[in-house]
């Protein structure tokens, strides 16, 4: 399982739902959340790319995401700038995730992205290998 942990240090967490509403709009893709029977986010899904976030722990200075390995490029760039968006900061202490992809490629809509590009992130994950995503991330 892969982690990242937003930090809000001078705000409060935003709501889960808004989290996951921005999230879709920012992509430009649906992505459906899943709550529990107390109303809690447990999971978010994102169709077109066939990955998941699991275990939503927000806690009152932090909102903990896990995913299965390795984690999707494209989503986790568009999560990771919704969360700033919301005045979040990646934790210290966050596992490394694959810093060798030009996430800059990756970082806009669905839509505006090259036949080649979505393709590519459509193809399912291989085990724990997502091994052509760097062709996805070199193309602007």
């Amino acid at each position: 399982m892969l982690t990242r942990t937003w930090f809000f240090p001078d705000r409060q967490i935003p709501d889960l739902d808004v989290v996951i509403e921005a999230l879709s709009a920012r992509m430009g893709l649906p992505v459906d959340s899943i709550h529990d029977d107390d109303g809690a986010l447990v999971r978010a899904d994102v169709p077109m790319i066939r990955e998941i976030l699991l275990f939503w722990d927000p806690q009152p200075d932090r909102i903990e995401v896990h995913c299965p390995v390795p984690g999707h490029p494209y989503l986790w760039v568009h999560l990771n700038a919704v969360m700033e968006d919301f005045g979040g900061r990646i934790g210290d202490t966050a596992s490394p995730w694959r810093s060798e992809l030009d996430k800059s490629a990756l970082d806009r809509p669905w839509s505006s992205l090259s036949k080649r590009q979505r393709f590519i992130l459509r193809l399912p994950t291989i085990g724990r290998w997502r091994p052509l995503d760097f062709l996805a991330a070199r193309e602007g």
